[in-house]
């Protein structure tokens, strides 16, 4: 079988009020900041577009903001689409806070692999059975015609997910969980030394 072709969007913007206004991808956990996990979960995709803060540290060349900054998930995968070339049939989008998610992606991968050409996406569901739409992948053409099709400024990721044949994958324990209180990163911390 061909390996899948896939471009990435990584998102690292929200308030972080749960973390006292930390830069969330810059917390660190297993002597490495957030980004750099999410960054080596995206490892095997053709483009990485990072959407966040300028004052996030990371190393891909590719960066953005969303409109209006801190305008929500919906606003920041728009963002990330612009700069990604055209070619690759598949997105991943992901969010800095789940250090584990290099865990779940081959899983995304291998369903999008085979996955019927209805389908328009392939989304994480963690242990608790809750989808988890920033730990996905999704057909790049329905990516664009589902943002075309609400206002980005102001839409929820399920209005984004809602006219999409979504195919749901049971990801590895633990894999989606993510990181957004201190209690979080401390226990993420004791686990993953």
């Amino acid at each position: 079988m061909e390996a899948l072709t896939y471009d990435a969007v990584v998102l690292t913007g929200g308030a972080a009020r749960r973390l006292g206004g930390a830069s969330k991808p810059d917390v660190e956990v297993r002597g490495e900041p957030l980004i750099a996990s999410a960054l080596r979960a995206a490892r095997d995709a053709r483009v990485t577009v990072v959407v966040g803060p300028p004052t996030a540290h990371h190393p891909a060349s590719l960066t953005t903001r969303e409109e209006p900054p801190g305008g929500g998930p919906v606003a920041a995968i728009a963002a990330g689409l612009q700069l990604l070339p055209e070619g690759a049939e598949w997105v991943l989008c992901l969010a800095c806070d789940t250090p584990r998610a290099a865990d779940a992606v081959p899983e995304l991968v291998c369903v999008a692999g085979e996955a019927a050409a209805t389908v328009t996406a392939v989304v994480g569901v963690d242990d608790e059975g809750i989808r988890q739409p920033l730990l996905a992948l999704y057909r790049r053409r329905a990516l664009d015609a589902g943002l075309g099709a609400i206002d980005v400024e102001s839409a929820s990721m399920k209005a984004l997910l809602a006219p999409l044949d979504v195919a749901e994958v049971s990801l590895p324990a633990g894999s989606a969980r993510d990181l957004d209180t201190w209690e979080d990163v401390e226990r993420a911390r004791r686990e993953l030394t």
